[in-house]
């Protein structure tokens, strides 16, 4: 009852009861977050349980995924067969190699010299069932786009 006596609530009652809405929401928020904090935490550990399981080496030189393990006998030293050039300074061509060299453009292909070869790098060129072709035509279609300066020596 308020201090008249009408029975109806004072604000001094009514900010309370206001409040505790407040931290009755505020504590139920925190449990919520706490429990999806726990929930992710659970969910990570049960992902890094699940590659660590994947990643194992298997048993024998086959991994799941079909490659052969780094310590099968086929990687070992491969047989390096040195290849004499035709004529010094010059390299014969397999015929079975197909040599399509891009048209000089300030894109993809610059036609600037290199003065010498330090390294080679192979690597995924992140899109799945293209062939040689399709990717120097990606090259070859960059001095016509403009999208961008980017170049490549060998396609395999």
């Amino acid at each position: 009852m308020s201090r008249d006596g009408t029975g109806a609530p004072s604000i001094r009652q009514n900010k309370a009861k206001k409040r505790g809405r407040r931290l009755m929401i505020a504590y139920a928020l925190r449990g919520v977050i706490f429990l999806l904090l726990a929930l992710m935490i659970v969910l990570m550990v049960c992902g890094v349980l699940h590659i660590r399981e994947y990643l194992a080496p298997a048993s024998d030189n086959k991994l799941s995924d079909g490659n052969l393990a780094p310590d099968d006998p086929a990687f070992s030293e491969p047989p390096i067969v040195p290849i004499e050039p035709a004529i010094p300074g010059e390299i014969k061509i397999p015929d079975w190699i197909v040599q399509d060299i891009l048209p000089v453009n300030e894109y993809s292909r610059p036609g600037i010299a290199l003065s010498e070869v330090n390294g080679v790098v192979v690597h995924y060129t992140g899109n799945p069932g293209t062939t040689a072709e399709q990717n120097r035509s990606y090259y070859k279609n960059l001095a016509e786009t403009k999208e961008t300066y980017a170049s490549s020596h060998f396609y395999l």
